[in-house]
């Protein structure tokens, strides 16, 4: 009943993980233009840095997973058991 909720669990905690990683090399390795700070993340998905590009899309992916996970935890409090099928 719950192994789905394990799994996501598993898989966000995985994604969290690496964006740590990733997060410590782009402050380490990756050099910010001037021209690029303060731009916004619209402008860093676009015209950033490799590094940066990629700690966005993971943050992304990693405030989906958390909405996602409490909403299935959510459904789980209120109803006692997951809805749709197995």
């Amino acid at each position: 009943m719950y192994d789905r909720l394990r799994r996501a669990t598993l898989a966000s905690f995985v994604m969290l993980t690496v964006q740590f990683g990733i997060g410590m090399a782009v402050n380490l390795y990756v050099k910010v233009p001037k021209s690029d700070r303060g731009a916004g993340i619209g402008h860093a998905l676009t015209a950033g840095p490799y590094g940066i590009t990629v700690h966005i899309v993971v943050g992304l992916l990693l405030i989906l997973s958390a909405v996602g996970l409490f909403c299935y935890g959510l459904d789980l409090f209120v109803l006692g058991s997951p809805s749709g099928p197995a």
